[in-house]
């Protein structure tokens, strides 16, 4: 198995609001990924341990911070203001495994602070299953 340094991520790819995917890995800060699954308690009285089955996964948030790039069409801000509460995809590699799934952006963030570059946060809620691959 070998070990992957968060900077050999090959590409981080946002479908713009027409669905054509743009390479946004250069502006990439961090992404903060995760996926679960939901439990539902199933003891029954008298149990000495609890028992559970499994619920519905997914519904997380993804979170996605970046550098501030205001190209009018193309950046990465364009992109993100135009994919607000829009369903596409995003999708991230390593060149070895891809993660792929449909989002939706709820939120953007652009705190702006004198003396330092502009970092933004977008988070999407994944909509539907996730491919691992």
């Amino acid at each position: 198995m070998a070990r992957v340094h968060g900077k050999d991520i090959t590409s981080i790819n946002i479908d713009n609001a027409s669905g054509t995917a743009a390479d946004f890995k250069a502006e990439t800060i961090s992404l903060d990924f995760s996926a679960s699954a939901e439990t539902h308690d199933t003891t029954t009285i008298g149990d000495s341990f609890r028992e559970f089955t499994s619920g519905l996964k997914g519904g997380d948030d993804v979170s996605h911070t970046f550098m501030y790039n205001n190209t009018s069409t193309t950046g990465i801000w364009a992109v993100y203001t135009g994919r607000l509460g829009i369903s596409n995809t995003l999708d991230f590699t390593d060149g070895t495994r891809t993660v792929s799934m449909e989002t939706i952006v709820t939120k953007l963030s652009m705190p702006i602070a004198v003396g330092d570059m502009i970092k933004c946060t977008a988070t999407h809620k994944i909509n539907g299953a996730i491919t691992f691959s």
